[in-house]
């Protein structure tokens, strides 16, 4: 049966820039895979990576060598991938809810969505600019810590520096309900970086009215003011994630950009 007398949900992916050498830049893709695919299994499932040999294991190849293959557990649903080819990410469409989602498998090089919006959860990881931050909480004590990492560090932390400072900062939510993160001086969080806006993103402590608890909401730009970036805030994809219309995410230096019809 078509996927046109299904009647589900197409998607289109874009690439927006990139640094490979990729010639096509539109890709559509059905709910039982992609268009064209050169590995035709149909099975739902887009693969994206790079491949080892001729084999067509992944349903879309970027020009890269360097990449480490996944691992994965003997009782995973994952298995029917193939262990010789070196997957970043997979692209599923679930038909339960019958949406599309993403979901990382490549520890070392994942995908980073953009937000507008975003519930913090430990161990947050946030890219803005050229500057990495790990955010964790602690619920009892309402404590918010901020952990910086910048190229330098990253190539310490490579390297196994021993005397390596990882830069910090720590916040009572209690106290403070709106910490600012950006390159102002006054900034509660002031990063140098050149990348970044004057006022990057915002950590706010608010209240769910539905529900009455409060969560620690991550906001892009300038949220008192309701501005947003200039280069945008992006989160590491942790967990499988639902791609929604005008969803944008990177790996590497790719910029993808989806549509749903």
């Amino acid at each position: 049966m078509s996927n046109k007398k299904l009647g589900y949900k197409i998607l289109n992916l874009n690439i927006v820039t990139t640094s490979l050498k990729i010639k096509e830049k539109n890709y559509i893709i059905y709910p039982n895979g992609l268009k064209n695919s050169k590995r035709n299994s149909e099975d739902g499932i887009v693969i994206f990576g790079t491949e080892n040999g001729n084999n067509n294991y992944c349903d879309f190849v970027f020009p890269s060598h360097n990449s480490n293959n996944i691992s994965k557990d003997e009782n995973s649903k994952d298995n029917n991938l193939k262990d010789n080819a070196n997957f970043y990410f997979v692209i599923f469409f679930c038909l339960d809810d019958e949406n599309f989602y993403l979901k990382n498998f490549n520890k070392n090089l994942g995908c980073l969505m953009k937000i507008k919006k975003y519930e913090i959860n430990q161990n947050t990881l946030l890219n803005i600019g050229n500057t990495f931050l790990i955010i964790n909480f602690d619920k009892i004590e309402k404590n918010l810590k901020i952990k910086i990492f910048n190229n330098e560090t990253i190539k310490e932390l490579e390297n196994e520096e021993k005397n390596l400072k990882i830069k910090e900062y720590n916040f009572n939510l209690n106290e403070k309900n709106i910490i600012i993160i950006g390159r102002n001086n006054s900034c509660d969080v002031s990063l140098e970086d050149m990348m970044l806006s004057k006022v990057q993103c915002c950590i706010v402590f608010e209240e769910d009215k539905k529900s009455n608890k409060k969560n620690i909401i991550l906001y892009d730009g300038n949220y008192q003011k309701k501005k947003e970036s200039t280069n945008g805030t992006w989160v590491y994809i942790m967990e499988s994630q639902i791609i929604y219309n005008n969803f944008e995410f990177k790996i590497n230096h790719t910029l993808f950009a989806a549509t749903i019809k």
